[in-house]
């Protein structure tokens, strides 16, 4: 099974050079199933950081091994 990053983006749009200012985004991931590792390497793949939202959506525990 693969994983894809879906990005909300809520940051402004730059209007001047050297624009590179960090907002928070919300990052959606739905059908965990337990699986706490491969959440993990999604997370980190996508580049989430601290200042991101994370919403878990759908099948949380069922099925995985966490």
């Amino acid at each position: 099974m693969g994983s894809h990053c879906v990005r909300i983006d809520r940051r402004p749009r730059p209007s001047t050079a050297g624009y590179n200012a960090r907002v928070s985004r919300t990052v959606l991931v739905g059908d965990v199933h337990g699986c706490a590792e491969e959440l993990s390497a999604l997370l980190q793949a996508c580049g989430c950081d601290g200042s991101d939202e994370i919403v878990l959506v759908g099948d949380l525990v069922a099925k995985g091994p966490d």
